[in-house]
């Protein structure tokens, strides 16, 4: 998943912007070493992650889903679609 973040989102083997600034750095650093610093940074950030925040029970997340997150996107979707047909902003 890192791997797959770095490489898709971060750049991959392209340097570090703080370290390209220095053209002698460029030189000097190998391509790897920049897609493996951007990997284990991931893999630290994941790690943080999951150490510092607790989990949520099954049912806690069911309570969250239902009573939380499903009225909050019915209100979101009237309230878009209101929007769109006061202002004649819907497609033809």
């Amino acid at each position: 998943m890192s791997f797959f973040i770095s490489l898709v989102f971060l750049g991959g083997w392209l340097p570090i912007p703080l370290l390209s600034s220095i053209p002698i750095l460029n030189t000097i650093i190998p391509v790897s070493f920049h897609f493996a610093l951007k990997v284990f940074f991931i893999i630290f950030s994941f790690i943080w992650v999951r150490a510092t925040l607790p989990r949520y029970r099954f049912d806690q997340l069911m309570i969250l889903g239902w009573k939380c997150l499903l009225p909050m996107s019915l209100g979101w979707l009237i309230l878009t679609s209101s929007i769109l047909i006061f202002f004649d902003l819907l497609p033809n």
